[in-house]
């Protein structure tokens, strides 16, 4: 049991890295938990910029001291599991114990155009994990060995070890039944994208049956749930500054809509997990995004008021989440982040003190 925790989600940036950082600094003022930043090289929407995540985390890391910066989420392909453990212990130290590393299975839009085939994606993110904490506790005396049908370790150790140990704390960023199952059984945390309320209780049994498979205790998890969040008094305001990317994100996760229980054919293209992203596939998700209810973005998003907004995110919580990350749709960005700091976040931190 510990508190409620929120942070932060950020997918891109039009002004680079240094909006990034600017992010980051903001969100700590304000009394977030944590800062989460999305690892692409390809993002769904190609007009804006998106920077290398691990160089953007520094730089925010260099401007702040308390807030946890992590990834959402990179992947065991475009870097060899013992650059990731490295890298991520080097942030450790500049952030002086601050590093969180997301991975997942891996995305198509970030592999298939530049020559990296997804193959044995669920044994690929196992093994990588696995890597990663054991290359974190080795020494050029106690050097660590694995034996794993992708990746491999023979007496190897990095020169650089983090200041958490035993490590940083590492979340699956889980899509799929099999990759939930994965993160309860070797992971530290759960990092989905979004979610209904119905689906995350649902989908948490994944995680949960994983973590029993491998003897662990669920409440050693460190549970996100991640949220669209659109903040004004003005409810329909609100509801069309969530509409447009609630919509987009449910196209990237039709699964999701077909879990919802909403026959809608979504392109493959356009997914998530197998699409490219070009200017055609943004024309195909504008194509498709009238298809999408108006009532399926309420269900994975917290829009309108405080109170109602208070009341969407309680239901993730009594679903089981420990941590909300917050990604700001708001007509007024700068306000919803203040109302999140001044009104939501101290009232649903004395309201669950233990979760």
């Amino acid at each position: 049991m510990g508190k409620l925790r929120f942070g932060l989600y950020v997918a891109s940036a039009r002004k680079g890295p240094f909006e990034v950082a600017q992010q980051a600094v903001g969100a700590e003022r304000a009394g977030f938990d944590s800062f989460w930043f999305t690892d692409h090289l390809i993002d769904d929407n190609i007009d804006l910029q998106h920077a290398e995540t691990w160089t953007s985390l520094t730089l925010a890391a260099t401007r702040t001291s308390k807030i946890i910066l992590g990834s959402a989420v990179t992947d065991p392909y475009r870097r060899h599991p013992s650059t990731t453990a490295q890298t991520v212990a080097t942030l450790d130290h500049i952030s002086k114990g601050r590093a969180a590393l997301g991975i997942g299975a891996g995305e198509a839009m970030n592999l298939i155009p530049f020559g990296i085939q997804p193959e044995d994606s669920i044994q690929r993110l196992r093994e990588a994990i696995l890597v990663i904490k054991r290359l974190w506790l080795a020494t050029n005396s106690e050097p660590a060995n694995f034996d794993g049908r992708i990746f491999s370790l023979n007496e190897a150790f990095l020169q650089i070890s983090p200041l958490q140990q035993p490590g940083p704390p590492i979340y699956g960023g889980a899509l799929s039944r099999s990759t939930r199952e994965v993160t309860g059984e070797v992971a530290d945390g759960w990092l989905p994208w979004i979610n209904s309320r119905n689906s995350y209780a649902a989908r948490l049994q994944d995680v949960k049956a994983g973590a029993k498979r491998a003897g662990r205790d669920i409440n050693e998890l460190d549970l996100i749930a991640t949220l669209d969040v659109a903040i004004s008094e003005d409810r329909e305001e609100a509801r069309r500054a969530a509409l447009i990317p609630g919509k987009a994100a449910l196209i990237a996760e039709g699964s999701l809509l077909r879990e919802m229980g909403y026959k809608i054919q979504i392109p493959r293209s356009t997914s998530i997990r197998t699409g490219v992203y070009t200017r055609e596939t943004m024309r195909e998700v504008e194509r498709t995004i009238p298809l999408v209810p108006d009532e399926a973005v309420e269900e994975i998003s917290a829009f309108g008021s405080v109170d109602n907004c208070i009341s969407k995110i309680e239901q993730f919580i009594k679903a089981g989440a420990k941590h909300i990350l917050v990604a700001n749709q708001g007509p007024d960005e700068s306000k919803t982040i203040q109302l999140v700091s001044a009104k939501i976040m101290p009232y649903l931190r004395e309201s669950y003190s233990d979760v």
